[in-house]
């Protein structure tokens, strides 16, 4: 993957695995990209849900499985996951109705 490449909203590997932002700059940058994320996920239709759902499991598999990734920045990374994972869990509540 580029690190330039957007995979979350506008948030970008480096953004992840860089010093910048910092911590509490990611932190906001993630609650804007996932409320955004929230409000797709609840005006798209099943099929696109669908799909949505495999990218985010493909993402987080190669951020937390990258070569090296217990040198980068663990609290982005949590933060990341665990946003991805909030997105996975509304996706599969909206597949369930």
């Amino acid at each position: 993957m580029d690190l330039q490449e957007p995979l979350f909203g506008s948030i970008r590997l480096c953004d992840i695995f860089g010093d910048r932002p910092d911590p509490d700059a990611f932190e906001r940058m993630l609650d804007v990209q996932t409320a955004m994320i929230l409000e797709t996920i609840r005006n798209s239709p099943a099929d696109e849900l669908c799909k949505l759902r495999a990218g985010y499991g493909h993402i987080i598999k190669h951020v937390t499985s990258r070569p090296g990734a217990m040198a980068l920045p663990q609290d982005k990374i949590r933060l990341f996951e665990e946003r991805c994972m909030q997105c996975i869990r509304a996706i599969d509540k909206r597949l369930d109705m």
